[in-house]
């Protein structure tokens, strides 16, 4: 059999380099994930190389929805993944769906050929795969996997250009501000000593926001604002390292504005994930580690591994709900009213509409909103700069006069 160098990471994040004897590039990197590592090159002594690089999220996605459509058609799966790889205009898709097809003659799994290729595809977009091929019906469960996902990837657009002008206005203005502070205001300030003017309070404050500004800048002071910057940025940086994703997601859901944004929609896809599987018949302690491992949010993540353990040990959902405090309290309810009826997947596809309608509604409401506030905080600060400016330039025409 023919020997295959490789370049990997351990689980202890050791680099790894050697040799490795495999019947192909597949088997050898097939072996080198058993043991826990994640290969970053792999070449065979004969010079072929490992060439699929890792794949965007749009580029999983787009595999994972040619698979779906495979499913639904009832094509034998790899002979569905050549037609596909034969028809993509994308290299890195169709040198994707090549090696899936080799992975699944070789006798593997659709799961256990996207986890020897785990290095390359998204998590969670492995995980929505992953989570289908549990079900009876691959087509159709990673349908309505993916149309959740698409869902929620909207809403986070959403939000994020309902944020996006707000941000631009604020921006611009404190580029604005700085450029008064900083070169107009000490220009005036420096007149009005000259003509050893008695100044009145607007413009004395006026003047010392500019001197502050300046020596925040240029001054003294910059080396002290600038170290406040670097430990800001090093705090956070370490509360993401320390607390881990899920912390972090915590930590963000702390927000005023956009906190509840954040809850409600990790809520939104762990109770529409969780719906999906339910429906398709899989146990609820593996619908729980499933959408730990397809979910993108950390501490949804947590949640769910938290409770597939403790539904394993005999505990209700609604109970463990209520004893967390990774998702909101309002999706309780929800989960003890379909416990109670029978129908937990129709309760949670129910809630997840609500937090979905929830998150449409502060979108809107901050994109509504935020605007006029901005300009109004603008233009009064527009009018006191104009004002502490000219009130001094009006008493010494008057007394010139």
């Amino acid at each position: 059999m023919p020997n295959f160098r490789y370049q990997a990471t351990d689980a202890d994040g050791h680099d790894q380099t050697g040799r490795i004897t495999a019947r192909d590039l597949a088997d050898a990197r097939r072996q080198l994930v058993a043991r826990g590592w994640q290969v970053r090159d792999l070449v065979s002594d004969e010079g072929a190389v490992d060439q699929i690089p890792r794949l965007s999220a749009s580029d999983a996605e787009e595999i994972a929805a040619q698979v779906a459509e495979i499913g639904k058609a009832n094509i034998p799966l790899a002979i569905g993944l050549r037609a596909a790889a034969a028809e993509s205009v994308n290299r890195r898709v169709r040198l994707a769906f090549t090696e899936l097809a080799k992975a699944i003659d070789q006798g593997q799994t659709l799961e256990q050929a996207l986890a020897a290729g785990a290095g390359r595809f998204p998590a969670h977009v492995g995980g929505l795969v992953a989570a289908a091929t549990r079900t009876a019906k691959l087509g159709g469960a990673l349908e309505e996997l993916l149309d959740h996902h698409r869902r929620m990837r909207e809403i986070r657009w959403t939000v994020l250009a309902s944020v996006a002008y707000p941000l631009l206005v604020i921006g611009l203005a404190a580029i604005v501000f700085l450029f008064l502070m900083l070169e107009i205001v000490p220009t005036f300030g420096q007149m009005f000593r000259e003509f050893e003017l008695e100044l009145p309070a607007p413009t004395l404050g006026l003047i010392r926001i500019s001197d502050s500004c300046v020596a925040m800048t240029s001054g003294s002071q910059k080396w002290l604002w600038s170290s406040a910057l670097v430990m800001t940025c090093v705090a956070l940086g370490l509360v993401r390292l320390v607390a881990g994703a899920g912390g972090w997601r915590r930590f963000l859901a702390t927000s005023p504005l956009l906190g509840p944004i954040v809850t409600w929609s990790g809520a939104a896809a762990f109770s529409q994930m969780m719906a999906v599987l339910l429906d398709y018949q899989i146990p609820l302690d593996k619908a729980l580690e499933l959408t730990a491992d397809a979910v993108r949010d950390g501490n949804v993540r947590d949640a769910c591994r938290r409770m597939a353990n403790g539904v394993a040990d005999g505990q209700s959902m609604s109970h463990l709900l209520q004893h967390g405090r990774e998702l909101p309290m309002t999706l309780v309810p929800f989960v003890r009213s379909g416990e109670e009826h029978g129908d937990l997947p129709g309760a949670l596809q129910l809630a997840g509409q609500v937090f979905m309608e929830r998150i449409g509604l502060r979108a809107s409401l901050i994109r509504s909103i935020s605007p006029p506030v901005i300009f109004v905080f603008i233009g009064v600060g527009i009018a006191y700069c104009v004002i502490a400016l000219f009130m001094p330039l009006i008493t010494l025409v008057v007394g010139l006069s």
